[in-house]
């Protein structure tokens, strides 16, 4: 995940006093928690916070004192500017970005004297309400705060977007990992913008089969003060659950790839190990299962999109055989060129392994030139040591070894930030952007943009790829509306069968996008999961049940996730900084990411589906100072067991 302008620094609201902080380097646990204490260890009050009246926002905020002696230096993340940053894809982060994002600048360590904490303001949000599918993050952590003496940007930092789900379940522990951005704090230090803390990468967990949950956060390397989201869960046959996200390297400082491990049923998570320092690292995806070459032994894959300072985004990877402790050398499987057909840029790579045979897949996107982008396929029989490409033999192709497709949504104006994206939109086009007169694209103030890739799975031989198209042949045709297929082989990927259609656009259903695919134990039954958008332009969330045979696959029925539709939060507002740009209500999240761009799909114990999704039929309530004033939706994350 990445992001827009702030600073953080840990809170912890407990029991003893209605807010308290404690310092970064001095607090037992590095999560920010209200209400409750997500590890059960001990806490410090340091000092009670100062009540003072502040006219200005009519409210009663509570001012941040520093919490560190004279003597002691605090960490920072430095705030920088788009243009410092070399690194696009995927960003989920707004305007000012951490400076992890393309080069490695590293902490600052300040004097806590020279640091101006900002004020928290009361916030207010209603819920929804919901039938069978449950919240699972804790509303209770989002939060408001404004820094009244920093003239450059007078406007509050709402943090109050929760998506991009996974989750994976043993028994009647079920953990679900988002983005969050409740427990990042801003502060000034010598007169710019810092992080004392940005733990973007949460959780929730359940030990009643998802009745009830307890929100957590991912800590940090040792030594550092931040994670980056993107994460993604996975477990092993022992029961032990597994967080791969973006974060910081513990030694040296430097962002990117690590993975943390639960072995108390995803009560916590042990300090990440990293498995690799990559500043041009992106989108990383976990995957658990059986080393073919010595079944006992589950390994644990990380694969990833990193690009270099030449522009070209290639695929790497790294296991652990040893239970995430330690992990092999990256290894850059898959270096595209730009040939005039197929672009020198991959992205979306999921991992999959077969739990029966131990089969390893590697499903990813090459984006094209012109309209279509490809998928592809790496298979390695021998626990990754090697990989061979699978073929699709698709007449008109490139080549043998990709599968061409449309990706959908419309081309929209999402500002300097959030770039030009393939959106899902809600309301009219409000015009005026800088993409708008330069290439004529519309500009709308509710979207979510799109990603297509791969919902893979694997059981048995039997191997489905899931992807959302375009109806249309031209990307980002404004007229086009997305469908679902799944492309199936029942022997490993030697041979496929045609393309089969999961959902297909309706007058009443003209959008499904963003997939998410689970088989049963079995491998019998295909679960797949996605977002609707009516034509009403408000969103759901749907389940797909399919049939798998070894003479293909057949649809048995389809029923609803989410008990409501939702309307999209506001996330491509015109910047009061640059009109020609625009910027989300949550400003430390870039403009247009308001969904995520995944949601999650798993079977229980019992070989039940399970979901969980971003989802903004909550309204929150933004001040009058605050970049879109009054109520609105605001995205936070569900569970269901339909």
């Amino acid at each position: 995940m990445r992001n827009q302008i702030i600073s953080t620094k840990t809170r912890k609201r407990c029991a003893a006093l209605p807010l308290c902080h404690l310092q970064p380097t001095v607090c037992p646990q590095t999560t920010f928690c209200i209400g409750v204490e997500m590890s059960g260890r001990p806490t410090t009050v340091l000092r009670a916070l100062t009540a003072l009246i502040f006219l200005a926002v009519g409210a009663i905020p509570l001012a941040l004192p520093h919490l560190a002696s004279a003597q002691s230096k605090i960490p920072l993340i430095p705030a920088v500017s788009d243009s410092d940053s070399t690194s696009d894809a995927g960003t989920e982060l707004g305007p000012m970005k951490a400076s992890h994002l393309g080069h490695s600048r590293g902490l600052v360590y300040a004097d806590p004297a020279q640091i101006e904490y900002g004020v928290v303001l009361p916030r207010a949000m209603t819920t929804a309400a919901s039938g069978p599918d449950i919240q699972v993050n804790d509303p209770s952590l989002d939060n408001i705060q404004i820094l009244p003496h920093y003239s450059q940007n007078p406007y509050p930092w709402e943090f109050a977007t929760e998506s991009e789900a996974t989750l994976v379940a043993d028994g009647d522990n079920i953990v679900v990992s988002y983005n969050s951005m409740a427990n990042i704090q801003v502060v000034t230090y010598q007169g710019d913008p810092y992080f004392t803390r940005q733990l973007i990468s949460t959780y929730s967990v359940s030990h009643d089969g998802g009745q009830t949950w307890k929100s957590g956060f991912l800590p940090p390397s040792a030594g550092t003060i931040g994670t980056f989201g993107d994460g993604v869960l996975a477990k092993d046959r022992a029961g032990n659950f597994y967080y791969a996200s973006l974060g910081y390297d513990g030694g040296s400082g430097n962002f990117g790839v690590v993975v943390g491990k639960s072995t108390d049923h995803g009560d916590t998570f042990s300090v990440p190990q990293t498995v690799t320092v990559d500043p041009g690292s992106d989108k990383e995806w976990i995957a658990v299962g059986p080393d073919p070459l010595l079944p006992t032994r589950d390994n644990v894959y990380v694969a990833w999109s990193t690009t270099d300072k030449a522009g070209t985004t290639s695929l790497a990877y790294s296991r652990s055989i040893d239970g995430g402790a330690s992990w092999s050398p990256v290894q850059t499987l898959f270096y595209p060129s730009n040939d005039g057909t197929l672009k020198n840029f991959v992205f979306g790579v999921t991992p999959v392994v077969d739990q029966a045979t131990g089969r390893l897949y590697l499903s990813f996107l090459q984006f094209g030139d012109g309209n279509p982008d490809y998928v592809r396929v790496l298979a390695s029989n021998d626990g990754g040591n090697t990989f061979t490409p699978l073929a699709f033999n698709v007449p008109g192709a490139p080549n043998p070894f990709v599968y061409p497709l449309v990706r959908p949504g419309i081309l929209a104006d999402c500002g300097f930030a959030g770039k030009t994206r393939l959106v899902v939109k809600q309301g009219p086009d409000i015009g005026g952007g800088w993409w708008g007169k330069q290439d004529g694209l519309p500009r709308f103030v509710r979207c979510t943009r799109l990603v297509s890739q791969p919902a893979t799975v694997a059981h048995n031989g039997r191997l489905a790829i899931v992807l959302a198209t375009s109806t249309s042949a031209l990307r980002g045709d404004p007229a086009s509306q997305a469908q679902l297929i799944a492309l199936y082989s029942n022997d490993g990927g030697t041979t496929w069968f045609p393309p089969f259609a999961v959902a297909t656009p309706t007058t009443a259903d003209p959008q499904h996008f963003m997939p998410a695919s689970a088989f049963s134990p079995d491998g019998n039954t295909l679960y797949v999961g996605y977002y609707v958008q009516q034509s009403n332009e408000q969103v759901r969330t749907d389940l797909a049940t399919l049939q798998v045979l070894d003479s293909g696959l057949q649809f048995l029925r389809r029923q609803g996730l989410s008990s409501v539709a939702f309307d999209l939060e506001p996330n491509n507002i015109p910047s009061p900084f640059d009109p020609w740009s625009t910027i989300n209500f949550d400003q430390f999240v870039a403009p247009g990411y308001a969904l995520g761009e995944y949601m999650g799909v798993a079977v229980d114990a019992n070989g039940n589906p399970i979901a969980a999704w971003g989802d903004s039929r909550n309204s929150w309530v933004s001040p009058p100072n605050g970049l879109y004033p009054g109520v609105h939706p605001q995205t936070d994350v569900f569970f269901v067991r339909p």
